[in-house]
């Protein structure tokens, strides 16, 4: 949650002295001007637009993902409430709980934003042309956790207190029958091999949500 202090920062940024060398990157949370036309904050499936400007203005809190294939982006919003510009770099993670550290799943660094002005409100998206793909089994949270640096003095860190991480999203796998019918009941979920009950048959080819065993698994038959 972010403080009443920091929040009086986003919203009025000279409310709060600083020494004029200091650039300040933080997550932008509140659409005041309605500018956005999608979440601050979410998770998508690429392909990106067609005029190839970045990810569709689409994308919510939670996805599914029900094939090995599918590529996935995530998006937040940036401001720098400083009195300078920042150079500002993006690395992603995937995490079991929706605190992101440096020891989850990394999934790429986003790309370098040259140069955040004061007051500017930047979009940041975690991949320009190719996605990440989910390498594993259930639900993870997508985070990131971004670097600034000081656009004129690249020893003085950007970042306002702690506030240099966030969840974006939820993704979910799906998993499918190994051999439909064929005896084994086997059920692969991405990096993951599951098994119906030893009184059940995996019968379905299609995708189903991880966790809702029941959709693809069911009582002999024979």
């Amino acid at each position: 949650a972010v403080s009443p202090e920091m929040e009086d920062q986003l919203r009025n940024p000279s409310s709060t002295q600083r020494p004029p060398e200091h650039c300040q990157i933080m997550e932008y949370r509140h659409d005041f001007l309605n500018a956005f036309t999608h979440p601050l904050k979410r998770v998508g499936k690429i392909p990106f637009s067609v005029d190839g400007n970045g990810p569709p203005a689409s994308g919510s809190s939670s996805i599914q993902v029900t094939s090995e294939e599918e590529e996935i982006f995530g998006s937040l919003v940036l401001r720098n409430v400083g009195v300078t510009g920042g150079t500002t770099t993006t690395r992603w993670y995937a995490s079991e709980d929706d605190t992101i550290t440096t020891g989850d799943i990394f999934l790429g660094e986003g790309e370098l934003i040259p140069q955040i002005q004061p007051g500017d409100v930047v979009p940041v998206d975690s991949a320009t042309e190719n996605g990440f793909k989910a390498s594993w089994a259930g639900l993870r949270y997508i985070g990131v956790i971004w670097s600034a640096v000081n656009r004129q003095n690249s020893s003085i860190d950007c970042k306002l207190d702690d506030g240099d991480r966030t969840v974006v999203g939820r993704v979910t796998t799906g998993c499918r029958c190994v051999d439909p019918l064929g005896g084994t009941g086997a059920v692969t979920c991405f990096n993951e091999t599951r098994s119906c009950e030893a009184s059940e048959e995996c019968y379905s080819n299609d995708f189903a949500l991880y966790g809702d065993w029941s959709a693809i698994c069911r009582p002999k038959t024979r």
